[in-house]
């Protein structure tokens, strides 16, 4: 019945008297699929009128897209003529046997005609198969705020599209992140074969209740170019809209707790980084945390608290996040890490680390686990060479006397004779420490004849000059902004006043000191040697070098004579 109304409404419009037409209307085709767009083409006589045609009773089915005006001069057995064009792209705005009014310009009429639009779903079988359209897939329908949603929009062409524009995603109230680049490949749909541009969306909702998804729109020149006028032909343009869609997204679970974290998987893990064999006192090691979510982006992730036991020093670096596209959509990933420093030795426990999720897959809370982790510490090999013997070997019969006594004659003869009995090595060993000390006596003696009558003046003691130097090896390194030689330079400025002390680490040294500038500018220096990796922005010469002057040495005092000689100590 549609198609017989139809032909009937065209046949109509032939019957009028084509001669006395000034004004005439066409259109580049009768039949189009729902989403399509054809042109109107009015074409007037020019007598001399500047009149422009009214489009409005257009708008009653059609959206008018475009309009374009030309005109023709030709010139026959020397009579000249004109005309005047205009054309109209048009969308229409339903299906089914649509009137295309009759266009005013000035006191001429176009004549009426009609335009077949088929139902796009109907005709998507068979021969009547459109030629290009598009869907959108959206899953889940029901999402959890703050959960991934999967917007997948798919355009199937049969011909060339050029010129192809694409209307951006944008919602209110959600985050959205494109997957990727658009995917390209071939579908079979009915015995036709079309080829499919396919972009995806990640959607994020930020908060409950109905969330409305707009259509998107596709305006694009359709071009057959396997026919023979491919090269002249500009094709016909489209003008396709998805429907929109609304979401009900669910508020946050109230069984929730901590974090709400709705994703289809969390899981955490850690890795180690340091130098082979054991950890040792003052050895700096690396711990890495990774928090990985599938269906939530990096910066969804919280921050994850790392438990440090006491005695070790910690020196965070800065997260990093990173975001993985799938198949499945978006996988994020946080990966703190955290240089640490231990200062003393024994085994230390590193408490479990607990992520609460909420599985979206079945509607539950999870909790994702990191189980303790002991370290064990050793002695540094430095410490170790430092620290003496406790006990000799068991068959040893050395005495454990000191060489030099106050009884010189005496002890030296009884040890002699005793060790001579046991080892005669021992009898050589004694006879030349006897030597060394007589040789030791000679020198004093003329050395005290020689400067008895001088005026004494102070003089440096070993510990005195020891400490010059290394703070002055201090002082170029902090000038230099130098953080290992500026490391290296501290634990040598830290032994030459307290030289009874073993220090391996920066961390030994803050023990031993009393100002707490100091320390602190020590602990920036810690930082910056162990924290961010290539840190550059340490200035020592600014902080470190000022606390270093600032800071009041107390050496042991040393008496002096009135000859301004130090006494020697007694042997």
């Amino acid at each position: 019945m549609r198609l017989i109304t139809f032909l009937l409404f065209t046949f109509i419009s032939l019957l009028l008297p084509i001669a006395a037409q000034a004004v005439t209307a066409t259109t580049d085709r009768a039949l189009i699929y729902e989403g399509e767009t054809f042109v109107l083409t009015i074409t007037l006589d020019d007598d001399g009128t500047d009149s422009a045609p009214d489009f409005t009773p257009l708008e009653q089915n059609f959206t008018v897209l475009n309009t374009g005006r030309s005109s023709q001069i030709s010139i026959m057995n020397g009579q000249r003529s004109s005309q005047l064009q205009w054309q109209v792209a048009l969308a229409p705005k339903h299906t089914g046997i649509l009137s295309i009014p009759s266009i005013t310009l000035g006191t001429q009429h176009t004549p009426a005609l009609a335009i077949e639009v088929l139902d796009l779903q109907a005709a998507q079988t068979g021969a009547r198969a459109p030629d290009v359209f598009m869907k959108a897939e959206i899953t889940p329908k029901n999402p959890y705020v703050q959960a991934q949603v999967l917007y997948t929009l798919k355009i199937y062409h049969a011909l060339s599209l050029q010129n192809a524009s694409l209307t951006a995603l944008e919602i209110d109230n959600a985050l959205i992140e494109k997957l990727g680049d658009d995917v390209a490949y071939e579908e079979q749909r009915d015995g036709k074969i079309y080829r499919v541009i396919a972009r995806r969306y990640a959607v994020f909702p930020q908060a409950s209740g109905e969330l409305a998804i707009p259509s998107l729109t596709l305006q694009a020149r359709l071009v057959d170019v396997n026919t023979t006028t491919r090269l002249f032909s500009t094709g016909r343009r489209v003008h396709l809209a998805t429907d929109p869609a609304t979401l009900n997204v669910q508020p946050r679970a109230t069984t929730a707790h901590r974090y709400w974290l709705p994703a289809e998987e969390v899981s955490i893990s850690e890795s180690w980084v340091r130098e082979e064999g054991e950890v040792e006192v003052g050895q700096p090691i690396t711990r890495v945390i990774t928090l990985t979510a599938k269906g939530l982006s990096s910066i969804q992730l919280p921050d994850i608290a790392l438990g440090t036991p006491a005695d070790i020093r910690s020196y965070p670096d800065q997260a990093t996040l990173n975001d993985t596209v799938s198949e499945e959509g978006i996988i994020g990933s946080r990966q703190e890490k955290v240089a640490l420093v231990p200062t003393s030795e024994g085994e230390f426990i590193f408490p479990e680390i607990e992520i609460p999720w909420w599985d979206t897959n079945t509607n539950t809370e999870k909790i994702a686990t990191l189980p303790a982790y002991t370290m064990t510490v050793l002695p540094s090999a430095a410490s170790i060479a430092a620290t003496p013997d406790a006990t000799l070997p068991a068959d040893t019969d050395m005495a454990l006397t000191p060489p030099f006594q106050t009884r010189q004659d005496d002890t030296l003869a009884d040890t002699s004779t005793h060790t001579l009995l046991k080892n005669n090595m021992w009898v050589a060993l004694s006879i030349v420490f006897a030597l060394l000390w007589l040789a030791t006596l000679l020198l004093w003696w003329r050395s005290h004849k020689r400067q008895h009558t001088v005026v004494g003046h102070p003089v440096n003691t070993p510990a005195n000059v020891g400490l010059k130097q290394a703070k002055h090896a201090l002082q170029q390194a902090c000038k230099n902004n130098q953080a290992h030689q500026t490391q290296a330079a501290l634990l040598a400025w830290g032994h030459a006043i307290w030289p009874a002390e073993t220090l391996t680490n920066l961390g030994q040294l803050c023990a031993l000191l009393k100002e707490d500038d100091l320390k602190q500018q020590i602990e920036q220096l810690n930082q910056a040697l162990y924290g961010q990796a290539g840190r550059q922005d340490w200035q020592g010469s600014r902080a470190l070098w000022s606390a270093i002057k600032r800071y009041k040495v107390d050496l042991p005092k040393q008496r002096h004579s009135n000859n301004g000689l130090a006494k020697l100590h007694p042997l």
